[in-house]
């Protein structure tokens, strides 16, 4: 009878003495590379307000990220006495900086997620070849190699995801007691740094029912009562960080949701502000299906050559679970109390033969059927539910951070899949041998230029050329991930511009930002209202006794002008001036913002991807200078209008194909 194939088998025996130098000599590499290519500046996105929060000692946005967020600012404050930053807001670049902290500590947890994948690829079975050409091709893929040399918790996330997976292997290092204690503590522990770990809760479940298997006392309520009872001290155990943001108070410092009183720690630990199942707090949804299309194309990019692998790989784990389904049924239909031992645990024996029978099917069913869930478990509600942003532009760019999780799945698939191959073709042993230094060589080649951050630096150019704009004790409008978080990092953790207030107008609906800045800005009067924010009340109230200026303000509310304001461009911002002020002549204009941009800091100037927030913070210079040309030909000065519009050229970013 053919015996269908098996996601997991025993392999040769293993002699880590042997492969020492190697696993140390790709660890070296890979470190080297994440170093090579980490953000040595403030970046777009979550990152500005992670580096305020390692500075200054806050809270971050929901769910808060309690356990990264100690270990930043523990290390920050460990390297603070090296810093020197006097040279921030200049065209020199201090060496060694908060954004520089960060982004390496990523780079730490990434190569350490890395590390253990391999080690958790050996003991799900597969062997050497295929553990190490998986976790290096996950290791170089776009999405999770960017993410590993910036400011982010992504890299953090994926160590506990892979320790899941770690834990709950067959021939684990902790049995019983100690297993569930541990699969129980690093689901805490991922808890809380990013909630997308429930999504590999059929593999934490695998090893429960493992850990069941191995107590060896008692019957089996006893048995279970034990592994029940350990899991809940460890994830008890493991969301005692949350207990160090009880009580922060937003005096001095970034304090999201205000005083974290015990009700706000619970709102902020259930993402209120977002909506719990939610990525954003938007309705404007894509229609279904259009992230799962997004996510396959996302494939080719992150796994080239082993894609192939994981469609076959996912075959095997069907095949494998299908032999088992008659035994399977015990485990999905067992009540809280009542799980079964179906088989007598066989301890894995290196030297063995591989094992058949029964036994071995029940084992290749528990790992297939825990992949498998949570496979489906990211594909029906994850993808549809969670992502509620569109596949594209920026909207893109946020999304694609959450498809590592998906990518460490496909990765135990790709295994599978080039297991099987080479088991079935020994030649193709061969052939990997030989060419997976020249496989991964080719991929680092291709993904380094949209994985690096070393010359990103345009984000943090345009909030030091904003600020630079801007008198003494003037206040920025604006909305996006950009500016709250950019400036905030600039002022709070670099202490640059303290004199200048933005002020996001999407944050003002919530009621402890409007408290936040009623208390930095006396004279901010205009009353709260959760559902909507007028511009032209907020502007004209703060242009009674500050200079404001406008960085950028959704479509939705960007036609403030009116009877009783108007604004002009200046640096890459908007000047919001009264009717009775003068409005400078275009020429005028040209030349202030000439001698303005002549000393601008334009380090990062160049990039090829208009769906980043790099091209969108260089759009604010063309900005500028595009009302200015149009300012000209408004007057027919038709050939100064030509001439500014060649400078605004050099801001406007497309595609490279298209160049």
């Amino acid at each position: 009878m053919y015996d269908a194939p098996r996601l997991d088998w025993p392999v040769a025996p293993n002699h880590p003495a042997e492969r020492r130098w190697v696993r140390w000599a790709v660890a070296i590499a890979l470190g080297a590379l994440y170093w090579s290519t980490a953000s040595r500046t403030i970046q777009a996105g979550d990152s500005g307000e992670f580096i305020a929060v390692a500075a200054n000692g806050g809270v971050a946005h929901p769910p808060g990220y309690p356990l990264y967020s100690l270990i930043a600012q523990s290390v920050y404050w460990f390297v603070r006495p090296f810093m020197d930053l006097r040279a921030f807001g200049t065209l020199e670049s201090a060496t060694l900086t908060p954004a520089l902290v960060l982004s390496l500590l990523s780079g730490v947890f990434a190569l350490f997620a890395v590390v253990l994948l391999h080690s958790t690829l050996i003991r799900w079975h597969f062997s050497r070849e295929t553990a190490l050409l998986a976790s290096m091709v996950f290791a170089v893929s776009p999405v999770f190699w960017k993410y590993a040399g910036t400011a982010e918790v992504f890299s953090l996330a994926t160590l506990l995801v892979v320790s899941v997976f770690w834990t709950a292997a067959r021939d684990a290092r902790f049995k019983g007691s100690r297993r569930s204690l541990i699969l129980g503590l690093i689901a805490g522990l991922g808890l809380c740094t990013h909630h997308t770990i429930i999504l590999v809760t059929p593999i934490g479940l695998l090893g429960l029912v493992r850990a069941f298997r191995e107590v060896g006392i008692g019957n089996r309520t006893k048995r279970a009562t034990v592994v029940l009872s350990t899991a809940l001290a460890g994830l008890a155990l493991g969301l005692t960080p949350y207990l160090s943001l009880l009580g922060r108070s937003p005096e001095g410092r970034w304090v999201w949701g205000g005083e974290m009183a015990f009700g706000e720690l619970v709102r902020h630990f259930l993402r209120a502000d977002y909506g719990t199942l939610r990525l954003a707090a938007t309705d404007n949804g894509p229609g279904f299906g259009q992230n799962w299309i997004a996510y396959i194309a996302h494939l080719p990019l992150s796994f080239s050559v082993l894609v192939p692998m994981g469609f076959i790989g996912f075959f095997l784990a069907t095949a494998a679970f299908w032999k088992a389904r008659r035994q399977m049924w015990w485990i999905l239909n067992a009540s809280l109390f009542g799980w079964v031992r179906v088989f007598r645990r066989k301890r894995f024996n290196p030297h063995a033969s591989p094992v058949t029978g029964p036994a071995q099917i029940t084992e290749n069913g528990l790992d297939s059927v825990g992949v498998l869930a949570s496979i489906a478990l990211t594909a029906v509600f994850f993808m549809p539910q969670f992502f509620n942003l569109r596949p594209e532009g920026l909207e893109g760019t946020v999304t694609r951070r959450f498809y590592i999780l998906p990518d460490v799945l496909f990765c135990f698939l790709a295994a599978a899949g080039l297991e099987a191959l080479m088991r079935w073709e020994p030649r193709v042993r061969m052939i990997i041998r030989a060419g997976s230094v020249g496989i991964l060589a080719i991929l680092v080649l291709t993904n380094v230029r949209s994985a690096s951050w070393s010359r990103d630096m345009a984000v943090e150019d345009y909030l030091i050329n904003a600020l630079n704009t801007v008198p003494r004790d003037s206040i920025i409008l604006g909305t996006g991930e950009i500016g709250v978080f950019g400036f905030l990092a600039v002022q709070d953790a670099y202490g640059y511009r303290t004199d200048v207030t933005y002020v996001d107008l999407n944050m003002l609906r919530h009621r402890w930002y409007y408290d936040r800045i009623a208390t930095q800005v006396p004279e901010f009067v205009v009353e709260y209202n959760r559902e909507s924010v007028r511009v032209v009340d907020v502007a004209a109230n703060l242009m009674q006794t500050h200079q404001v200026y406008v960085a950028e303000i959704p479509p939705s509310v960007r036609a403030f002008t009116g009877p009783s304001i108007y604004s002009y461009p200046i640096g890459p911002l908007l000047r919001v001036a009264w009717p009775s002020e003068p409005l400078p002549s275009p020429s005028a204009l040209e030349q202030l913002n000439r001698q303005l941009f002549s000393r601008m800091n334009h380090r990062g100037l160049r990039t090829n991807d208009p769906d980043t927030w790099a091209a969108r913070a260089l759009s604010s210079y063309a900005r500028t200078w595009l009302a200015i040309a149009g300012a000209y030909e408004f007057q027919d000065k038709t050939r100064e209008a030509n001439t500014v519009r060649e400078f605004a050229a050099r801001f406007i970013v497309e595609q490279e194909s298209s160049q």
